[in-house]
């Protein structure tokens, strides 16, 4: 007997058939030239080697930067038929999937925001600030419209409404709302994946949840005094690190109700039957989490290679902008050992970092099934404990202390054989040293990802402990930089303005020319 979420949830995709739409023949599509997808496919594959985004973030990305490149040329009223045609090129939608009239509907979102943007503008003297916000807003609300999945939205509804009554506070003072509100944020970082700019749309509409709805200017208008604050109580939930805390929690109970996803989405209608016989259950887990491993293990070697090859391009690039004329303005000599080690040692370290993770098991898999079993069918979850910290101030500072002599020993010891044994300067250990951070983080970022699927507990050894320690300063350094300097990229920069938007009006007129030829020919008969 499944538990009441689990049975609520199959309830729930019963009048869908738990099946796609089917393609009505009578109906037009959007259609692109194969040669011309190729090329935007390549040209994207291309961007994204050299503007490191983690994968399940690229589309989303794209989107928002496709859109800011038709708004800025003012291609008011076709926005959305760019955007469309644009991602259909790009390969993030298949050409003949996407109905025409349904174009309509993705540039009545656009309107919407530009809309409330102009409210805002008239409101508010932060021009650009806002333009930012909205386009972030409206990408996340169009890719939901065009690839959301109505089995992934109730297993995550199911997901949240299992654990959010299993979350215990202890010595943290916190209200309802707000333990509801971060418990919801978590429940996206760790089942969804969600990045910062897709939970900040969650949470419009968590605060504004009749947006969706919204038609008229008025009502837009509405939406627009409310904005300053909507927008303050977002920035707010998502700055608490509270959220980070209860989604590292969860991540095994986010496994299961993957599992549970990925069979619904596998087995349609037969899936209740699947969901109903435990011996049925495991054997097709078992399936799943094999296909899961392989598929895993390639995707951590792609995003890796992206990785390497960013940081490579990037790191070549300041060794020669910066480095070189540093050498030679400043000792009047090239240093080649310093600069072979700068453009080599980082690549190779974050190639050794990702390729020694470890791939998923049986051992795994077994823990996997015996934790789906307590899901479903015992309707049982461990209470999750999230503590605060003890409020005792002269502790904390004492511990802050420490913390700063680890991080100084951390860099300090760096430093030191930076100078002392291999002669670096201080352009090359500023380099060598800002490059190190990045690659600490992207490592422990591709590790994290590759145990997505790996139950885990709080357990672990004092080696590994004492070795993420003084590991932990740099890391968190990495974080912060990539953080701060995420929109920082001079390559990216040259694709989007000076390369992009030639190259993707020549591939719009060669397949408008294309199809123009199959017009003419077929007036040949």
């Amino acid at each position: 007997m499944v538990s009441p979420q689990i049975a609520k949830l199959m309830a729930s995709l019963k009048p869908s058939g738990l099946t796609d739409g089917r393609i009505d023949k009578d109906e037009f599509y959007v259609k692109v030239n194969d040669l011309a997808k190729r090329a935007g496919m390549f040209y994207e594959k291309i961007r994204y080697l050299i503007d490191y985004k983690e994968e399940h973030t690229i589309r989303r990305n794209a989107i928002q930067r496709i859109l800011k490149r038709n708004l800025f040329f003012k291609t008011e009223g076709k926005t959305a038929q760019f955007l469309v045609h644009e991602l259909v090129r790009g390969g993030y939608l298949e050409s003949g999937s996407f109905l025409e009239s349904r174009i309509s509907y993705v540039q009545g979102i656009i309107d919407k925001f530009l809309f409330l943007q102009n409210f805002l503008i008239r409101l508010t003297e932060r021009n650009l600030a806002i333009n930012k916000e909205i386009i972030s807003l409206a990408a996340s609300e169009i890719e939901i419209y065009l690839f959301g999945s109505k089995i992934e939205e109730s297993v995550f509804a199911a997901f949240y409404e299992t654990v959010k009554d299993n979350i215990k506070f202890s010595q943290i003072p916190i209200n309802s709302d707000d333990k509801d509100t971060q418990t919801y944020i978590a429940c996206l970082r760790s089942f969804l994946k969600a990045d910062e700019q897709t939970i900040a749309y969650r949470l419009w509409l968590r605060f504004l949840p009749n947006w969706i709805d919204v038609k008229n200017a008025s009502e837009v208008q509405e939406a627009a005094k409310n904005f300053p604050s909507v927008q303050s109580k977002i920035v707010a939930e998502l700055y608490d690190n509270l959220s980070w805390k209860i989604a590292r929690k969860l991540k095994n109970q986010a496994i299961y109700f993957s599992l549970i996803k990925e069979i619904i989405e596998r087995f349609g209608a037969d899936s209740e039957q699947i969901l109903d016989d435990p011996s049925s259950l495991e054997k097709q887990t078992k399936n799943i989490l094999e296909s899961k491993y392989k598929k895993e293990n390639a995707r951590i070697r792609k995003s890796a290679v992206r990785a390497i090859i960013y940081i490579f391009f990037t790191k070549t690039i300041l060794a020669f902008v910066l480095e070189l004329p540093y050498d030679m303005a400043i000792l009047g000599k090239i240093y080649y050992p310093a600069l072979f080690i700068n453009v080599i040692f980082h690549p190779l370290l974050l190639f050794f970092i990702t390729y020694t993770i470890k791939p998923l098991g049986e051992k795994n898999t077994t823990l996997i099934v015996s934790g789906l079993n307590t899901v479903i069918y015992e309707n049982s979850m461990p209470s999750i404990q999230i503590r605060g910290r003890k409020n005792n101030n002269f502790l904390y500072f004492i511990f802050l202390i420490l913390y700063g002599l680890i991080f100084l020993l951390s860099f300090g010891a760096i430093i030191s054989v930076l100078y002392y044994k291999l002669n670096f300067n201080f352009m090359s250990m500023l380099l060598f040293t800002f490059f190190l951070t990045l690659v600490a983080y992207f490592g422990l970022r591709l590790r994290y990802i590759a145990k997505n699927w790996a139950v885990g507990s709080d357990k672990e050894s004092s080696i590994y402990f004492l070795g993420n320690i003084l590991v932990m300063p740099i890391v968190e350094v990495g974080r912060w930089l990539s953080q701060k300097f995420e929109g920082v990229n001079i390559l990216v920069f040259i694709m989007d303005f000076i390369v992009e938007t030639p190259f993707k009006v020549a591939l719009s007129v060669f397949d408008s020319f294309i199809s123009f030829l199959k017009e003419k020919r077929e007036e040949m008969y």
